[in-house]
């Protein structure tokens, strides 16, 4: 019986050291895309995704999904340099720092969670298309060297694709709704 058990934690334990090992050769880096048609032009969808105060309406990412979310905004809410930072158990630590906006091309960001911990790079690309506008948002980040992190990076779009198809939405039912 002794010898049984010293084979199964032998085992276990060769299986944690491969698996740590086989996260080295996990890619170190993520990107998640998600791209939408909204019927209006880039100017009308810019104008909410280039006010920070607006995604509180339209994101995924608010507090109606994480009601002990205690958000801060700048003072300019719009343009490089206005950054929406975010607190609460359920959502954790963050910071969404605006570093281009361009009306007619989009929004680009840096995001930072835990305090520097895990940063990316964002942004929802504009593109005309007719009387109406294509908007990719895409997420890219560095993982590190932790093997832990990286297998994690593997799920990210899993993780977050289906928030960045619901902010989509509802920037789509936004920007649609204003240009009426």
């Amino acid at each position: 019986m002794l010898k049984l058990l010293l084979r199964v934690a032998l085992a276990f334990l060769v299986l944690i050291v491969l698996l740590v090992l086989a996260g080295f050769l996990v890619p170190a880096t993520y990107r998640v895309t998600r791209t939408a048609t909204i019927q209006a032009p880039p100017a009308a969808v810019h104008a909410l995704a280039g006010d920070l105060r607006s995604w509180l309406a339209w994101t995924a990412w608010s507090t109606n999904r994480f009601p002990d979310m205690r958000v801060t905004l700048s003072p300019e809410t719009t343009g490089p340099g206005a950054f929406w930072a975010w607190e609460g158990v359920s959502s954790g630590v963050g910071r969404l720092t605006i570093t281009r906006s361009e009306p007619e091309a989009g929004v680009w960001y840096d995001l930072d969670f835990s305090h520097g911990k895990f940063l990316s790079k964002g942004s929802l690309a504009l593109a005309a298309d007719g009387p109406a506008t294509a908007v990719t948002w895409t997420q890219e980040g560095h993982l590190g060297w932790n093997p832990v992190n990286r297998w994690f990076g593997l799920l990210m779009d899993r993780f977050i694709g289906a928030d960045f198809e619901r902010g989509l939405e509802g920037l789509r039912a936004a920007a649609e709704q204003a240009a009426k």
